[in-house]
């Protein structure tokens, strides 16, 4: 298997809802901060069309020879109105997980938030995501669970 990361485009949006459709609700509620069964087709459209000067998807698109290319996991970055600042967001496809994808996510969304100017790239995780909280430290992230019911994690640009 390949995995290539990239933008995600309008026409990446069949292969986003398939991806959503792929995610534990766990993985859901990580992901969207709250618990639902499935994301309505309006958050869905929104996701791929998006306002370039303030907000990113990026998307991991896995290839093989014999199938069609899937996104398997994506990271939606977006800028603060009043700061250099953005904030991520980050899911990886349920059966994909714990093979890398995460760590390659975020590190390109590091990438993608220097060469913008952000300075400060941070997420808000779920205190019982110990996967993510673990990812962030390695990565050299500050992890502080301010409200107790979020761990801020963030990372100085």
């Amino acid at each position: 298997m390949r995995v290539t990361v990239r933008q995600m485009q309008p026409d990446d949006a069949a292969m986003h809802r398939d991806f959503i459709a792929g995610l534990d609700p766990g993985d859901l509620r990580f992901r969207f901060g709250s618990r639902i069964d499935e994301v309505p087709p309006a958050k869905l459209r929104s996701v791929t069309k998006v306002d370039h000067e303030r907000e990113a998807t990026l998307v991991a698109i896995a290839t093989t020879g014999a199938e069609d290319p899937q996104i398997v996991g994506e990271i939606r970055i977006q800028d603060d109105i009043d700061a250099p600042r953005s904030e991520f967001a980050i899911a990886v496809r349920s059966d994909r997980q714990r093979r890398g994808l995460g760590r390659r996510l975020l590190e390109s969304a590091i990438a993608f938030c220097r060469a913008r100017g952000v300075r400060l790239l941070y997420g808000l995780v779920d205190p019982s995501n110990a996967a993510m909280i673990g990812l962030a430290r390695r990565l050299g992230f500050d992890v502080e669970d301010k409200t107790g019911a979020k761990v801020v994690v963030s990372l100085e640009l």
